[in-house]
């Protein structure tokens, strides 16, 4: 039975406030929230930005397959596909491509829609493991971290705040394979 697929096909609130998009290669969680409240209006935009950053990845598939030093220049791409052109760069390898910052990009591309709202003051998108995170004031984050996978528990606690400069994408990573647990948002 065909059809037309709906965004609502693709986004699921939580009862919390938390956004899920979950379409193809992409599983993103998104919470926003203003003095410790959640705006789900705004992770629910944030959740359709997501939507279109997939399109625009599709739309320029044949640039970011492409080994970095086979791009020659950055400036017509849109943003998000010249983050991660850019940020490949940075690895200093001709051979890689710019899907190794393909989550980390599209994290953020939404975590920045949402924050420049002006209508939060806490942002978290988590991107297939990679979190950006955007706070504004007073707002904090702890983040757990687990040095030892085949223990239980978490070993250090990090706490991120407005002044911390940690804004970006923060890729849950170990060994160059993604692990979810080794990272754990403490919120």
């Amino acid at each position: 039975m065909g059809g037309v697929c709906r965004e609502s096909d693709y986004i699921r609130e939580l009862g919390d406030g938390t956004v899920i998009v979950d379409r193809g290669p992409m599983l993103v969680s998104i919470s926003a929230s203003n003095a410790g409240m959640p705006v789900s209006t705004c992770a629910r935009q944030g959740a359709k930005k997501a939507l279109e950053v997939l399109e625009t990845l599709a739309t320029f598939r044949n640039v970011i397959v492409q080994k970095v030093s086979e791009i020659a220049s950055v400036e017509a791409l849109p943003p998000v596909v010249r983050k991660m052109v850019l940020a490949a760069r940075k690895f200093g390898d001709p051979e890689t491509t710019p899907l190794i910052a393909v989550a980390g990009a599209g994290a953020d591309e939404v975590a920045d829609f949402i924050y420049n709202t002006g209508r939060v003051s806490k942002v978290l998108v988590n991107n297939g493991g990679d979190i950006a995170i955007r706070l504004r004031d007073h707002e904090i984050v702890k983040i757990g971290i687990k040095t030892d996978l085949t223990e239980k528990g978490i070993t250090h606690i990090m706490t991120v705040t407005a002044k911390s400069g940690i804004g970006g994408s923060l890729p849950v990573v170990l060994g160059g394979e993604v692990l979810p647990k080794a990272l754990q948002m403490l919120l």
